[in-house]
């Protein structure tokens, strides 16, 4: 997929349905994460250099305020001819100790088992991001 006409003007990816891409990045109001080292992520690896930035990590508008110090960089390239990129959130997402009780009364609340619900998938996100990310 493209993002740009002008790319498929060069001939680089599939042009078909950039209009389409850029419009559901616009209707889930994504952005675009800068790479702090990389200007382009693609080379054709010929002798007459093709540079393009093809890859791009798209996140939600308000990733930056949840993840205020994340950074993407770029890894060594081995294999392919794109950069593969390393996103350092840098945030702890341990979660505070806090002494928790449970009340019987709130289950008599409609609205208990959502807020259970969306409370336990909160804190099961948090544990994987945590567990994927490498030690300091």
């Amino acid at each position: 997929m493209i993002k740009k006409c002008t790319m498929a003007e060069k001939g680089e990816g599939n042009g078909h349905n950039h209009r389409e891409f850029n419009s559901v990045i616009d209707l889930a109001e994504l952005m675009d994460l800068p790479i702090s080292d990389h200007l382009f992520t693609w080379s054709n690896l010929q002798d007459t250099h093709v540079l393009a930035r093809l890859d791009r990590v798209l996140v939600l508008a308000d990733w930056d305020t949840i993840f205020s110090l994340a950074s993407l960089r770029s890894l060594s390239r081995t294999t392919s001819d794109h950069v593969p990129f390393c996103l350092d959130i840098s945030e702890n997402l341990a979660p505070k100790s806090k002494i928790f009780h449970f009340e019987k009364m709130w289950l008599d609340n409609p609205g208990c088992v959502v807020v259970v619900k969306e409370s336990w998938e909160a804190l099961y996100l948090n544990w994987m991001l945590q567990m994927s990310s490498p030690p300091n």
